[in-house]
């Protein structure tokens, strides 16, 4: 299943409709921003954690939703690849949401009507971004490396869009990675 450091016995305070894994994913987001909030003085709510089949995007591990507070990952590479989930996944899409709080404050949403029903949107917050080096610039870098991810090892340094060129993989599993968001 998941080799990492956190044990089970730690997740009796979890939502028990997570399974294992999602359980250990949502205590290491919790302990990633409590210890960063310790650490440089901030106060980030916990986001929330969906572990989603995403099978129609299988290069894609994670992905950040400032509107919901909420970090998404693939099942597909919970499956495949737990260790670069805990080790990079949750802290590079933690280190989106920290940018956005800290350039918008907590999402202001509402629920609007839209042709794909209704949609839960931030009325502040970031705009669909297309230049991944806004995205992945210098702010996102710090942040990601203080949470400890490894801009650099992802490719964010070297390339706005890494992967073609630098693939991620986790030491453990020397699983190659597509997609961070």
């Amino acid at each position: 299943m998941v080799a990492c450091c956190l044990g089970l016995s730690a997740c009796s305070n979890l939502d028990p409709r997570l399974n294992p894994a999602g359980a250990l994913f949502a205590q290491r987001m919790t302990h990633l921003t409590e210890t960063y909030n310790q650490r440089y003085g901030t106060h980030y709510p916990v986001p929330h954690l969906s572990i989603e089949d995403m099978s129609s995007r299988p290069t894609v591990v994670s992905a950040a939703e400032y509107s919901a507070w909420t970090v998404h990952i693939n099942r597909l590479w919970v499956l495949k690849d737990p260790c670069t989930v805990d080790h990079e996944a949750l802290a590079h899409e933690l280190a989106h949401l920290f940018v956005y709080y800290d350039k918008y404050g907590p999402p202001q949403t509402a629920l609007l009507n839209t042709a794909k029903g209704m949609q839960l949107v931030a009325m502040n917050g970031p705009g669909l971004l297309q230049d991944s080096t806004v995205e992945h610039g210098p702010e996102w870098q710090a942040k990601a490396r203080a949470l400890g991810a490894d801009p650099c090892r992802e490719g964010y340094c070297y390339s706005a869009k890494p992967y073609k060129k630098y693939p991620l993989s986790c030491p453990a599993t020397q699983t190659e990675l597509a997609v961070v968001r």
